[in-house]
């Protein structure tokens, strides 16, 4: 429910003259439509499901990455709770086709993980401007529940990697630390104070973070 305008705030904070690439995932709704928008040799930055995405692609393509970070992401439920995901996305998405966008904008934004960004009138029209058809696609085809989990396979991953998560954010913190954990190069970064849209709360401190983490890269 957010586009490559939801990084603005952060790519301020970073040095200009890096280049910054926000593909758009809009509509997508398989794994490797999502591995054809990332360029040979990019330093991979995902949040949520982007965050998954790009731990999938930095899994199975190592090469390709040269870091990776995530914000509030992980590698797929375990198969109890994916069963039970996998029947409430459907029925969401068959709502989203049902009720429209304005209807989706409101309840996402409603989400309890999202309570730190009340208010914020641009995510709100960011949320309405997408598409009632590419939410409820993706939602199919790239949701939790939609793809195997991958944890197994995190020991492939090559490049060094910093997990952030927000410690207001219920379970992340544990997932970043299990991320960092699994993946040879890895560490988890805690963000006091934030819940699951770090990069958006605080985005001084994402920033702090990325710079470190870059900068001898």
């Amino acid at each position: 429910m957010q586009d490559g305008r939801a990084w603005d705030e952060l790519v301020a904070r970073l040095p200009a003259e890096w280049t910054y690439l926000r593909p758009a995932l809009a509509g997508l709704s398989s794994l490797p439509a999502v591995a054809e928008l990332v360029p040979e040799r990019s330093h991979l930055i995902g949040y949520s499901m982007g965050g998954r995405l790009a731990l999938w692609l930095a899994a199975q393509n190592p090469d390709r990455v040269l870091s990776l970070t995530t914000i509030g992401a992980h590698a797929g439920l375990e198969p109890a709770e994916r069963v039970a995901r996998a029947a409430a996305d459907e029925a969401l998405a068959e709502r989203i086709e049902r009720e429209g966008i304005e209807w989706f904008a409101g309840y996402w934004a409603a989400q309890p993980m999202f309570a730190r960004l009340t208010g914020r009138a641009d995510l709100d029209a960011m949320r309405r401007d997408q598409e009632a058809a590419a939410a409820a696609a993706m939602l199919r085809g790239l949701g939790p529940a939609a793809v195997d989990p991958f944890w197994d396979r995190l020991a492939a991953i090559t490049a060094p990697a910093l997990f952030i998560a927000g410690a207001e954010d219920g379970r992340y913190p544990e997932l970043a630390r299990r991320l960092a954990a699994a993946v040879p190069h890895g560490r988890a970064e805690i963000v006091p104070g934030a819940g699951h849209a770090v990069h958006l709360e605080n985005p001084d401190a994402v920033a702090r973070l990325l710079k470190a983490h870059l900068s001898t890269r």
